[in-house]
């Protein structure tokens, strides 16, 4: 039997939507072609399906957290059945078989609704439920929506939610740094759910990019839709977030802006989620929306990414993520590396996440505490702290941070960030405790080619801190401002 995933799927569909608009043409050709259709989907997919244990949807068991491949295949596999299925009963009985996975997936979030997997596999997940859901609500000309559900609410704002400027998200995970949304899906679906910044956010994106039509390679129910919702996306007001502050605590992401101009992104959880990264107190900093610090994302896709090879490219590590190297000693991975102890605190002055990242790390680093706080002040300046004490004596420390922006180092106890307008962010350290230097990155293997497009065809660098003396406990102070 055939494995139903993602290709199959949306192969499936497609061949479903083409026998609806096509079929009396397609008969005039040859009576076979739609019956072909039928048989290639129903053995290819619908039968598989029903007995099939498959591990991306959790080996049939009902309380497995599933990533975005369960509502991206199910929402392929419903509007298939609903338009190909002949016998009433089958068709009820798959559908109903696909919404339990569409719901299990749903169940598996938490209680804010966010993605682990990043915002730029938003649309490969939450956006694939709001696929599902929009066929059921067609379908069944209204009579089976859900929309007014909160927590579907929550699931639709993680989006704008996530967003920092222009075409630049928060990039955890394997998500991409830039991306253009799909404008039209986002302006009905935020009216479907009644968010109308969801809604005035895909407005403008179609006013600022043009993408009224910004078909995919995938999701053809969506891009159907989108047809009929590009005069109302196009009419409806336009207005980009305003989000001054952000605490996803299902994913552990929190992000804050200042006054004047910087933008600040950190997350906690573990090393194990979807997609993931060695990467737990990772941070990244905008500067009037332009990339200062960054998270380099994810290089192109091959055999080696999935493997268990994943961990020996550069960009999955922690070393070229912005973060301590301790001992030699880098994150660990799988879920048991993870955040302790994580708060997120937001006042009247400053948004910040502390969390102690020592269990992140395996023993052989010597940790008995890293207790690490990202704070942005809501006026001006950031500050990440690092408190830490080690059980064994400390050979040695260094910290990353991670830029496409040129640098100048040469002044003790300061990292010169030079934006395009030639403005400067100043990220300042004790000068007594650490030297500085800066390496670029080569973009040479295979996986690292789709580097030199991500950053809009600039360098990576990587400033490295190099503590002068090995103490065993301390505190590390690092500021940024412009």
């Amino acid at each position: 039997q055939a494995d139903p995933v993602l290709l199959c799927a949306e192969t499936a569909c497609v061949l479903a939507w083409t026998d609806y608009f096509t079929g009396p043409a397609l008969d005039k050709i040859s009576k076979l072609i739609r019956q072909r259709i039928y048989y290639e989907v129903n053995h290819r997919v619908f039968i598989p399906l029903e007995t099939a244990h498959y591990g991306y949807l959790g080996n049939n068991d009902p309380e497995a957290k599933l990533n975005n491949w369960a509502p991206w295949v199910m929402s392929n596999c419903i509007a298939a059945d609903l338009l190909l299925e002949p016998n009433e009963i089958k068709r009820g009985k798959a559908l109903y078989h696909y919404l339990g996975y569409v719901d299990q997936y749903i169940n598996g979030l938490g209680e804010d609704g966010g993605c682990d997997e990043g915002p730029g596999y938003w649309f490969a997940a939450g956006g694939c439920v709001f696929d599902a859901l929009n066929v059921l609500d067609n379908a069944t000309a209204g009579k089976i929506n859900i929309y007014n559900q909160p927590f579907l609410q929550k699931i639709g704002a993680y989006i704008y939610k996530t967003h920092i400027s222009g075409k630049y998200f928060i990039n955890v995970s394997d998500a991409a740094p830039q991306i253009v949304p799909d404008a039209v899906f986002l302006n009905r679906t935020g009216i479907a759910i009644h968010d109308k910044v969801l809604a005035t956010f895909g407005s403008w994106i179609l006013h600022t990019y043009h993408n009224e039509l910004a078909g995919d390679q995938f999701y053809r129910s969506r891009t159907l839709f989108n047809l009929l919702a590009v005069n109302t996306c196009r009419d409806y007001p336009s207005a980009q977030p305003d989000t001054k502050e952000v605490w996803f605590s299902d994913v552990q992401l929190m992000a804050g802006r200042s006054e004047n101009g910087l933008f600040i992104a950190s997350h906690a959880g573990n090393n194990g989620e979807s997609h993931n990264h060695n990467d737990i107190s990772d941070f990244i900093v905008y500067a009037n929306g332009y990339p200062v610090i960054i998270d380099a994302g994810a290089g192109t896709y091959t055999a080696k990414t999935f493997s268990k090879d994943r961990y020996t490219l550069w960009f999955n590590t922690s070393a070229f993520h912005n973060l301590p190297t301790i001992n030699g000693t880098q994150q660990g991975t799988g879920a048991a590396y993870k955040a302790g102890g994580v708060q997120f605190i937001s006042n009247d002055t400053a948004v910040m996440l502390r969390m102690n990242i020592a269990p992140a790390y395996p023993t052989a680093a010597g940790i008995d505490k890293w207790l690490r706080t990202v704070s942005i002040n809501r006026k001006k300046g950031i500050t990440v702290t690092d408190d830490y004490s080690l059980k064994i004596q400390m050979t040695s420390l260094t910290q990353s941070f991670m830029t496409i922006c040129e640098t100048d180092i040469t002044i003790p106890g300061k990292i010169l960030f030079i934006l395009p307008d030639q403005k400067q962010v100043t990220l300042s350290y004790d000068e007594t405790r650490w030297n500085a230097n800066k390496e670029k990155i080569p973009l040479v293997t295979p996986e690292d080619q789709k580097f030199k497009t991500t950053w809009e065809h600039k360098d990576i660098w990587r400033i490295i801190l190099m503590a002068k003396t090995n103490q065993p406990k301390g505190i590390s102070i690092f500021t940024i401002d412009q």
